[in-house]
């Protein structure tokens, strides 16, 4: 990776830090255009508890123990165009966007996954 590149990423992570800070679903809308904005993205479906595989309809997808769906027409819509987005980044050891976001649920609860 580029000096170049490694600015950018700090930049593109700084801009989602100060974008987070207003609104807790600012984060479904922002688009995904590096790695570390799509780490930030899945980083937040999990802190929200609000992960799901992504290979599934973002409008499909359930609250746990209620009939409700977790997203709203809209976020559903816009969680789509961040999967497609998240698709597009090399994810390198990761291979893919939901290898982070394993690995990821299995650092933060080694627990459940031991």
């Amino acid at each position: 990776m580029s000096e170049e590149e490694v600015h950018y990423e700090d930049e593109a992570t700084d801009a989602w830090t100060q974008q987070r800070q207003l609104d807790g679903t600012a984060f479904m809308y922002q688009p995904i255009t590096c790695l570390a904005e799509g780490k930030i993205f899945i980083d937040e479906l999990i802190g929200k508890d609000m992960s799901f595989h992504l290979e599934d309809d973002p409008a499909d997808i359930i609250k746990g123990g209620t009939d409700d769906t977790l997203f709203t027409e809209q976020q559903a819509e816009a969680i789509e165009k961040r999967v497609t987005e998240l698709y597009a980044i090399e994810w390198g050891e990761y291979d893919c966007p939901i290898g982070y976001m394993m690995a990821e649920e299995r650092r933060r609860n080694p627990e459940k996954y031991s």
